[in-house]
């Protein structure tokens, strides 16, 4: 089965973290295999999930996005690696873009929010140029 691997720097906003996590695991289902590596900053809150899928690392006040892609992608042991922030109300309809694009084997699948800020502002011109 293959496995998808999401790094999610939620920061401050673990509220839902619950919610989101037990979404998670309906939605993968009998479908993938999958990881989630939150990075947060406030204290969790009670009612997270206690499953192997779920991976949560404190990020230091000084970290910012960038910071917690890189390092996830360290960590990260998928077939499939996404950034997302599962804080989004539509970010499972995201997933599904990603994972129909990726399974119609397009080797990299970038969905633009605000291309000009943050990680993927850094990287749209590296992947323009390979395109």
């Amino acid at each position: 089965m293959k496995k998808i691997s999401i790094i999610s720097p939620v920061f401050s906003n673990v509220l839902r973290i619950p919610e989101v996590s037990a979404e998670l695991l309906n939605f993968f289902k009998d479908k993938y295999n999958f990881e989630v590596f939150y990075y947060y900053t406030d204290k969790l809150k009670a009612g997270v999930i206690d499953d192997y899928h779920f991976n949560f690392i404190k990020a230091k006040s000084e970290h910012n996005f960038n910071d917690c892609v890189v390092d996830g992608f360290k960590r990260v042991n998928g077939d499939c690696v996404i950034v997302a922030d599962l804080n989004d109300a539509d970010y499972l309809e995201y997933l599904t873009k990603l994972l129909v694009e990726w399974e119609a084997k397009a080797q990299v699948v970038l969905v633009k929010k605000n291309p000009s800020n943050g990680f993927f502002g850094k990287i749209k011109n590296f992947f323009a140029k390979i395109g």
